[in-house]
């Protein structure tokens, strides 16, 4: 019954995940930055939003449209765009929590964050390279985007490919026509569940 739950719980977090990054991202940086109340390409927070829904659209693109081997290239500059992205959060979240007074909650919560990343360097010292650890870290924070965008978007665009199978296809017309048939279909319960998604 537990596992069920947890299923059902990490289903609906993979589904809403890109949306929450994305309110996530779009609160902060209006929060920090000079923005606007309708799309402009005039206040700071605005053109980074724009852009970043310019990376979510192209991927989302890319991801329904374009052999994943032609792809990789603009998958790689959506992941390093997000990635400085993220970059620009860490920065802004430190320079805002600078600014605050130290039992103010974006303090505390900036060092209940920052005890997370270290508690596993504590309690594993010995074991553990500090260089390779902090390298971890920034791979971590730089890749996250590309984890939770491109990758979910990715995988939610080809819920229909099932070419990874390793049953024989047969030489029957029938048997053919019925593999046609479910593809059809896999294609077309794509289509509406990417809808629903988006």
């Amino acid at each position: 019954m537990v596992l069920y739950f947890y299923m059902i719980v990490q289903t609906f977090l993979s589904l809403v995940l890109v949306g929450l990054f994305y309110g996530s991202f779009s609160i902060f940086i209006r929060a920090v930055l000079p923005s606007t109340n309708c799309v402009s390409l005039t206040a700071p927070a605005n053109i980074l939003e724009v852009l970043y829904l310019i990376f979510l659209t192209s991927v989302l693109m890319l991801s329904t449209t374009v052999d994943v081997k032609w792809a990789e290239t603009g998958f790689r500059a959506a992941s390093f765009g997000m990635g400085l992205f993220t970059v620009v959060m860490v920065v802004c979240t430190l320079w805002f929590a600078a600014q605050e007074p130290f039992g103010s909650f974006a303090v505390v919560f900036l060092i209940v964050l920052l005890g997370s990343y270290i508690l596993p360097l504590v309690m594993n010292v010995s074991n553990l390279k500090f260089c390779d650890f902090v390298k971890g870290i920034c791979y971590s924070v730089f890749l996250s985007p590309t984890y939770i965008n491109i990758f979910t978007t990715f995988a939610i665009s080809n819920i229909h490919d099932v070419s990874w199978g390793s049953r024989p296809t047969g030489g029957d017309q029938q048997m053919k026509a019925a593999e046609n048939k479910k593809e059809e279909d896999y294609k077309n319960f794509r289509s509406n569940f990417l809808g629903i998604w988006i």
